[in-house]
């Protein structure tokens, strides 16, 4: 429980409205006894507008060409949002648990990380969010294997991105 209240501590002291990160479990590792942080998304950084520094066109570049502006009008800012607050990163890191198959360790997790966000999360918003970002990122997934398949079979392109295979969740 120690290295998940010092990952809640790090989250608390980066996160903020103009530094965002991805706080998934994945993301965290013990090198000895400290621990770092290693994402190849971040950091994520706003100007004092809240503007975003990088380049969103980063974000939707993998995106089938149709659907970069849907997804940047409708669904994009919420996407990024929930990075900049703590309670979102610690909300997102949570649901993680049911996909990497931790669920069993959610009880404790979120007794831990209620003591420190507010307002509290429980057990059926962590579910909720889970299924939602679920669904969310698998629609995604499909719609970037159909363009695959359309970009190579039907226009005869390289496809400049690698995919995952089926991911369980």
């Amino acid at each position: 429980m120690e290295v998940f209240d010092r990952v809640l501590s790090a989250i608390a002291t980066a996160v903020g409205p103009e530094v965002g990160l991805d706080g998934q479990l994945s993301n965290w590792v013990l090198v000895g006894d400290e621990l770092a942080y290693l994402d190849v998304t971040t950091p994520l950084l706003r100007d004092d507008r809240h503007a975003e520094r990088m380049p969103i066109g980063v974000f939707l570049a993998s995106l089938p060409w149709a659907l970069r502006p849907v997804v940047r009008r409708f669904m994009l800012q919420g996407i990024l949002d929930k990075y900049y607050e703590p309670r979102g990163v610690v909300l997102d890191l949570l649901g993680n648990l049911y996909k990497e198959k931790l669920e069993c360790w959610l009880p404790r997790f979120l007794e831990i990380a209620n003591a420190r966000v507010s307002p509290r999360l429980s057990q059926d918003e962590v579910r909720r969010y889970y299924d939602s970002d679920a669904r969310s990122w698998a629609l995604l997934q499909r719609l970037r294997h159909m363009d695959r398949w359309w970009q190579t079979r039907v226009r005869r392109k390289v496809y400049p991105f690698l995919l995952p295979g089926s991911i369980e969740r």
